[in-house]
């Protein structure tokens, strides 16, 4: 099963402001179109997350709404000293049903099982088909969503 991490897309409302956030960090990653998002530290157990096929999910506007999966840890150091971990993962989005969830800094470990399920790979300028969050949850509530 998985292992995850899930964070926050600190100051973005929308899954285009993230893909355009990402755009400037396109490269390949080991024969892979990917991108990068950068945390202070390297997660403890990368080597499970890898291993395993895990994914980072997106924190937008209090909702977990998209996935992207990881391919790689790289540390990176800036002129001055300060050390970074890039994420390496997939460019292609995948968006899942939306749950709610406060946001977070930095990241933390996900299991599959918490993880919400997918909805299908995401389109730039495409409008979700879901009800308002309000409405979502009475449906989920109800069990028909």
């Amino acid at each position: 099963m998985p292992l995850n991490l899930i964070k926050t897309a600190a100051g973005l409302q929308e899954i285009d402001q993230l893909i355009d956030r990402q755009r400037g960090g396109r490269c390949c990653y080991h024969g892979v179109a990917a991108t990068h998002a950068y945390t202070r530290y390297k997660p403890t157990r990368g080597n499970e997350i890898l291993s395993s096929g895990g994914s980072i999910y997106w924190i937008l506007k209090s909702r977990i709404q998209v996935r992207q999966k990881i391919l790689g840890f790289e540390m990176a150091t800036e002129d001055d000293g300060t050390k970074w971990c890039m994420i390496m993962v997939e460019s292609q989005l995948t968006q899942t049903i939306a749950v709610p969830k406060r946001a977070i800094q930095g990241w933390r470990y996900l299991e599959q099982k918490d993880a919400p399920k997918d909805r299908g790979v995401y389109v730039y300028g495409t409008l979700a088909d879901e009800p308002p969050p309000e409405m979502a949850d009475d449906l989920k509530n109800m069990g028909l969503l």
